[in-house]
């Protein structure tokens, strides 16, 4: 006699509650923090790539007219962008909003067939909407955040086909593997450390998804779809690898590409790689989102033994998963069948190589973390926890206790760094931010549009953001000099919007200038050549913050603001020391290849972070 499965008992009011609740927090957080966040500045990072694409619009040459130390995919995907939607940073954010909430829908179709419930999703995309749309600008429309959308895609076309039912041909298998192949190279055209993550990713996966489209054949058979699938992921990758290098080459790409790849990012690399040490111990680079970042590395870990990801077939639902007999009720969500435990185990696998690569292959930035995020909200969300409510409700209650205790806070803050890790308003709850969302609706005049900019910016602190005022003021005494293609250089990471707003062609093809020359003492040496081979130059743009970024201490870095030392020397008295060659703060920090006396205009009235520096002839 055949067992009769329960009916599922029809859903409460409560339930209902909590789904029209989670629906609220998703509609608050785009209708609140979507015009804030398309009115955001920038980052410096994205200005790179903005005058890396227009180059290649107008005909240049990448790597040889603008300097990078990645893989082109992005730069192509720019020049794109920007000549089908124009150049204002609204239009670059509304593409970034396109790729985030693709990748959201991805991980909620992830979540699904890992066994989460409709309010599990409508949580994760909660929560996925209220830290992007109020996070730091630095990770605004970079390229993590954008790959993540083609790489989960592959993951769960992967994923789909695996716990569906059995059978199919072999050419399906082929030509299935070759379009997850050619998704998994556009990851990789855009950065090419997810190179590692398609390799390992296909490799846990290969036992299962054979034995699934194998099963009960011998083992010929088996061997016959593995080859298949080797072989067509391998012939979809390299297509896309062959389009590319193509383009490179017909393009005249091909000898500065290898140039850079051969010389410029292996040092980049090795720099990378012997900084592991100071990033094993990172883990909490959001608070709080990603405090439950070392317990969702155990739950991912659990559930690759839960699902037996070893094994080449599903079992039946009533066999259950390895660690049921030992699973916590309320804390281990063990239901479902085997096709969605494995799922569970595949979203865990995707996160820990996700996290793997940004921690052990990548700096310690913050846009390389924040896709992070993402994953490790769909890995609460397919064991049924509602991680994002969580986090939310300390969000509140931190906001709570900063209006019920401000001072008691504020001195256990300033005492403590952990304090202020934990307990630091989110700028969710930041009024003056708030204040502003009028003016990111409503139409503004164009110098209005620098200040509220400025004024959104959540990063004030680090020398890469910009002072879209300063820098206007610094552009507009620039054109009245008549500044022309290659005349001029900027020097630090957030002046060279300069060459944006002039329209003018770099004089350097170095953007982040310190970046390039901190790689090693020869790359130190060849840019400092190729600086002093422009003879066209003309002005030389400097940042104090840069300078000021240096200081320990808040009075120290507040002296950059006061005004030259005399009408001819804009420099602040606390500026003088970059002057003196030999004396530098950091010793890392390379020394200026050129003159800095002649100082002929300073931002703010003279009190401003930029100074123009006329080059002696």
């Amino acid at each position: 006699m055949e067992s009769i499965k329960p009916a599922t008992p029809p859903p409460t009011p409560l339930y209902h509650f909590r789904l029209c609740l989670t629906f609220v927090v998703v509609l608050l957080s785009v209708v609140v923090g979507g015009p804030l966040f398309l009115r955001s500045p920038l980052w410096c990072d994205i200005t790179l790539y903005d005058v890396a694409a227009r180059n290649v619009l107008n005909g240049g040459v990448h790597y040889r007219d603008v300097f990078d130390t990645n893989t082109p995919g992005f730069v192509w995907l720019l020049a794109g962008i920007r000549a089908t939607v124009g150049w204002s940073s609204e239009a670059l954010l509304a593409i970034d909003l396109f790729f985030f909430a693709g990748t959201t829908l991805t991980l909620c179709w992830l979540a699904k067939l890992a066994g989460a419930s409709l309010l599990n999703r409508m949580w994760l995309a909660a929560g996925c909407a209220a830290f992007y749309l109020f996070s730091h600008e630095m990770v605004h429309a970079q390229r993590d955040v954008w790959l993540a959308l083609p790489a989960l895609w592959a993951v769960a076309g992967r994923l789909h086909r695996m716990t569906r039912p059995a059978g199919g041909t072999l050419r399906r298998v082929f030509l299935r593997a070759a379009f997850e192949g050619m998704v998994w190279a556009l990851a990789v055209w855009i950065k090419p450390h997810f190179l590692a993550v398609a390799a390992c990713w296909w490799a846990f996966t290969l036992p299962r998804l054979v034995g699934s489209l194998a099963v009960g054949l011998g083992w010929r058979a088996w061997l016959r779809v593995a080859f298949a699938d080797l072989g067509g992921s391998l012939l979809g990758g390299g297509a896309v690898g062959a389009i590319g290098v193509w383009y490179l080459v017909t393009s005249g790409t091909w000898d500065a590409f290898r140039e850079v790849m051969t010389t410029w990012s292996a040092g980049y690399l090795d720099g990378t790689l012997s900084q592991i040490h100071a990033r094993l111990a990172i883990f909490i680079w959001f608070p709080p989102w990603n405090f439950l970042a070392p317990l969702a590395v155990v739950f991912a870990l659990f559930g690759m033994i839960d699902a037996r990801v070893w094994a080449g077939r599903f079992r039946p639902p009533e066999d259950g998963g390895l660690l049921d007999p030992v699973a916590f009720r309320g804390v281990w969500f063990k239901g479902g069948t085997d096709e969605e435990r494995y799922a569970r185990a595949c979203l865990g696998a995707v996160y820990i190589l996700w996290l793997a690569q940004g921690v052990l292959l990548q700096r310690s930035y913050l846009y390389v973390h924040a896709a992070e995020v993402f994953i490790g909200l769909g890995v609460w969300a397919a064991y049924r926890w509602n991680a994002s409510a969580l986090i939310l409700a300390w969000l509140v209650a931190v906001q709570v206790a900063w209006v019920s205790a401000p001072q008691t806070l504020g001195a256990w803050a300033e005492r403590d760094a952990t304090v202020r890790e934990v307990f630091t308003p989110h700028p969710i709850f930041d009024r003056r931010r708030l204040n502003l969302w009028w003016d990111c609706v409503r139409p503004l005049p164009t110098n209005e549009r620098w200040r509220l900019a400025d004024d959104l910016r959540w990063e004030t602190h680090n020398a890469a953001c910009f002072s879209h005022v300063e820098l206007h003021e610094v552009a507009e005494y620039l054109r009245s000099q008549h500044v022309g293609d290659g005349e001029l250089v900027c020097w630090h990471d957030s002046p060279h919007a300069l060459y944006l707003l002039l329209g003018v062609k770099p004089g350097l093809r170095f953007m982040h200038v310190n970046t390039a020359r901190m790689i090693s003492e020869d790359c130190d040496r060849r840019v400092c050549e190729e600086f002093a081979a422009n003879l066209a130059k003309r002005f030389v743009v400097i940042d104090l913050k840069r300078f000021a970024f240096q200081e320990t201490t808040w009075e120290a870095q507040a002296a950059y603001n006061e005004p030259g030392v005399s009408v001819t020397d804009l420099l602040p008295p606390a500026a003088q020391w970059v002057r003196n060659t030999r004396n530098w703060r950091m010793p890392a920090e390379p020394t200026l290849p050129f003159d800095t006396t002649r100082t002929v205009f300073r931002g703010a009235n003279g009190r401003g972070r930029y100074v123009v520096i006329e080059l002696k002839e």
